[in-house]
């Protein structure tokens, strides 16, 4: 289960962004097993797309966000793990209450 889908078209090329999303007040962490297989699944049904796909996960934390992005694979490509790519820390400013 993926919680977000989002699509970019760059230079006629196709990228896909599924999200996978987590709130602060579940505790979560982020499962990286669901979200290679949400990358396998898309990747299965895209096989013949010349398609990018940037797997992405989002974690609310205490007065921000945590954004992970993964390295991008191609449509048709299964992949048994994902790989961190960047992390961004955003930080609100001022707190939220």
């Amino acid at each position: 289960e993926i919680d977000g889908f989002y699509v970019g078209i760059i230079d006629g090329i196709k990228t896909l962004y599924p999200i996978e999303a987590k709130a602060l007040t579940t505790g979560d962490e982020i499962n990286l097993d669901q979200i290679t297989g949400g990358v396998n699944t898309i990747s299965t049904n895209l096989e013949d797309a010349h398609t990018h796909i940037v797997p992405m996960a989002v974690k609310m934390i205490q007065n921000g966000i945590l954004i992970v992005i993964f390295k991008t694979c191609e449509a048709g490509q299964t992949i048994n793990y994902v790989e961190v790519e960047k992390t961004i820390e955003v930080i609100f400013d001022p707190p939220i209450d």
